[in-house]
């Protein structure tokens, strides 16, 4: 399962937050398929650090969709919220630095939503179809 790894590194028990992925039928060039695995690390990383204090539960979902050439990736966790006084493109926290600069990689847009949890949502164009991608085996399934 993804997040084995870092559920294990904060010693997140069993059942107390569950993961939902939904990326079915998405194929990404490597130059996209990188960056975006990264930024979905950081997210997931600072979700578990801060969204769920005091063994609280919770779950996060993670999804993309595209229509043509256009994607969109949505990282949502239904934890305590983002901080309203932090920027979270102007910040001096590293991860969020990381995330701004991955996001700039892939040419993508980046949007906050503070609602019942935080919401990162990330809007991106890939210039090939990914059908040329597929054919041409220069791709990475997610």
């Amino acid at each position: 399962m993804m997040g084995d790894y870092l559920f294990t590194s904060f010693d997140i028990a069993p059942g107390r937050l569950a993961i939902e992925i939904k990326a079915e039928g998405i194929f990404l060039p490597i130059d996209k398929a990188i960056p975006l695995s990264l930024i979905t690390n950081e997210l997931l990383t600072n979700s578990l650090k801060h969204a769920f204090p005091d063994q609280r539960k919770g779950s996060i979902r993670i999804s993309m969709t595209h229509e043509k050439r256009n994607y969109r990736y949505i990282f949502h966790d239904d934890g305590i919220g983002f901080p309203e006084h932090v920027d979270f493109k102007n910040t001096e926290s590293l991860g969020m630095q990381l995330v701004n600069g991955l996001v700039g990689q892939i040419l993508g847009k980046i949007t906050l939503t503070r609602e019942k949890g935080t919401t990162f949502e990330i809007v991106f164009t890939i210039v090939n179809d990914t059908e040329d991608y597929h054919e041409q085996g220069n791709h990475t399934y997610c």
